[in-house]
């Protein structure tokens, strides 16, 4: 997505430019959208306790589980879509000063996305228990009876969030990056406060209710901040059906991964019901711990990477374009070893620290740990995968990280339909950090065809020196345990705490040290890292005095 303006759109004054700071100003916004994406994610944490002790990880969680998929689909289908074909365009018309054209834009996409997704909903609700039967085989025809239930609640859900996709997007075109992000709170907030008011009436449907109440109050966060615009939405544009080709062009390669994303998301679903129970309950809690620190960082920093990378794709600036992602790549690689092996080494104290209490008992921490062991070694593919592909869509390229993509989701259905009898929930999510990594791999011998100027033996230089430190922060954290013991199922909670703070404190001290120690960039990195944010405080500090 390129071709954004370096001034702001008359009478938006507010307004920042994409690349306005740099990559310092990037780094900034990114800090903002990350602390109130980790508010929403310490309330999303609170609904998975709050779950886990009224339901555990029995079925009654798996139905609830297969039937959210639905929703999140259309909500991801929408965003994904959406992104690259209506943002890049709508910003376009408001830096230019056509605000009328921009929400012509605006209405045009509303109207086929609701018509759409109301289409696609109608026909879920109608056809329900065939639709449970199909994402969830191995369920008995009572749990397939209570996910079809679930369904006919959930899936309005997602008309309501694929919609709140399009004003997100509205919202992030007028730069304003920190309401949208505060939306997912009041998204989050719904399913916990709804289970803990109504679970005696509702039971698990109680879950179903809150989603439908987070997402009305997400769009309805949005629209509150949209509220001074939408007087535009009435006025007609000549160059409507010249926008709408235009959507429609930039969209139609993101089809094939849209699809390809869903196909792999479903099977993740498919072969999890065919583990017993608990067993899409136990792969969903331990991604969703993976996934925590992808939000936090990388996917937050994608969202005001992609203009900073348009700005510099559009003047030209190459050596620019890849030093920045160059830099962004080598940080994301230095934090996420860490964290990898840390979860790696950590998974079961993690699950039980996080989870076993109430219903989840220690069966359930267990799975889950299995599960997170293999989604944790996949970290490092996945923080790149945030920045790779929204950095190839600033150079108007969506054909390489689709191709790409199809492939990874290819090779993830293949290993889950290989390792799920052999290796359980473990397989799943071993099938899913191989397809990440893939992926990766090919983006990252495909940039070469777009600057002369990358080699291989420093990437390869850099992963030598990083992965050093990953095995002796391992054997740290192996040693930790060796010499504290591992706290077990029913461990008191001050032993548990005392157990992970230790091991956070010596794996990243060692992790530190031996980057430090080993000769590279990576030292640079860290050490100027370190100067600046000292810099910053103290300049902060100044003001206040």
């Amino acid at each position: 997505m390129g071709g954004l303006s370096s001034s702001p759109p008359p009478g938006e004054a507010d307004v920042a430019a994409p690349d306005d700071g740099g990559l310092g100003g990037v780094l900034r916004s990114t800090a903002a959208i990350t602390a109130i994406t980790l508010a929403a994610k310490v309330v999303g944490f609170v609904e998975k306790q709050v779950i886990a002790y009224y339901f555990g990880a029995d079925a009654r969680v798996d139905a609830y589980f297969v039937a959210l998929s639905i929703p999140m689909a259309l909500f991801l289908v929408g965003r994904e879509l959406l992104e690259p074909a209506f943002l890049p365009l709508f910003v376009r018309h408001l830096d230019a000063g056509r605000k009328a054209r921009a929400w012509g834009v605006f209405a045009i996409v509303g109207l086929l996305l609701g018509g759409i997704s109301l289409l696609a909903t109608g026909a879920i609700v109608f056809g329900a228990e065939t639709v449970a039967g199909f994402l969830a085989p191995g369920f008995d025809a009572e749990t397939v009876a209570l996910t079809a239930s679930l369904v006919r609640w959930v899936a309005w859900a997602g008309v309501i969030l694929a919609f709140s996709v399009l004003t997100s997007l509205a919202l992030n075109g007028y730069r304003r990056f920190a309401l949208p992000a505060s939306g997912d709170l009041l998204l989050k907030l719904g399913p916990p406060i709804c289970v803990v008011l109504l679970a005696a009436q509702l039971e698990i449907h109680a879950l179903a209710l809150g989603l439908l109440i987070g997402a009305s109050g997400r769009i309805g966060l949005h629209l509150i901040g949209l509220a001074k615009e939408l007087r535009f939405l009435g006025r007609g544009s000549r160059e409507m059906r010249s926008d709408l080709d235009q959507v429609l062009h930039l969209a139609a390669p993101i089809v094939v991964a849209v699809i390809a994303s869903q196909v792999g998301e479903f099977a993740d679903n498919y072969f999890a019901s065919k583990t017993g129970e608990g067993g899409v309950a136990a792969r969903t809690f331990g991604r969703k711990i993976a996934e925590l620190p992808l939000l936090l960082v990388p996917y937050a920093l994608s969202i005001v990477a992609l203009p900073h990378f348009s700005a510099l794709a559009a003047r030209g600036d190459r050596d620019g374009l890849f030093g920045t992602l160059g830099d962004i790549l080598r940080g994301l690689a230095l934090l996420f070893t860490l964290l990898a092996v840390a979860t790696v080494t950590l998974s079961e104290p993690i699950v039980r620290l996080l989870f076993e209490r109430g219903a989840f008992d220690a069966s359930a921490s267990a799975a889950t740990a299995g599960a997170l062991v293999f989604y944790g070694a996949g970290l490092v593919p996945m923080a790149f995968e945030a920045i790779l592909m929204p950095f190839y869509f600033s150079m108007h390229d969506t054909r390489t990280p689709v191709i790409a993509h199809v492939a990874g989701v290819g090779t993830q259905v293949l290993l889950s339909a290989l390792l799920w009898q052999p290796m359980g929930i473990g397989g799943i999510a071993l099938a899913l950090a191989a397809s990440k990594t893939l992926k990766v791999l090919l983006l990252g011998v495909l940039l070469r065809s777009k600057h002369d100027g990358l080699h291989v033996g420093p990437v390869l230089g850099s992963a030598a020196r990083i992965g050093l430190a990953g095995a002796a922060t391992a054997g740290a954290l192996i040693g930790v345990g060796a010499v504290l013991g591992v706290p077990q199922s029913g461990a008191p909670l001050p032993e548990q705490l005392v157990f992970l703070l230790a091991s956070a404190v010596v794996g990243g001290g060692t992790f530190l040290a031996a980057t430090l120690v080993i000769p590279g960039p990576e030292r640079l990195l860290i050490v100027d890292g370190t100067r600046h944010l000292v810099g910053a405080v103290r300049e902060r500090l100044g003001r206040r005095a």
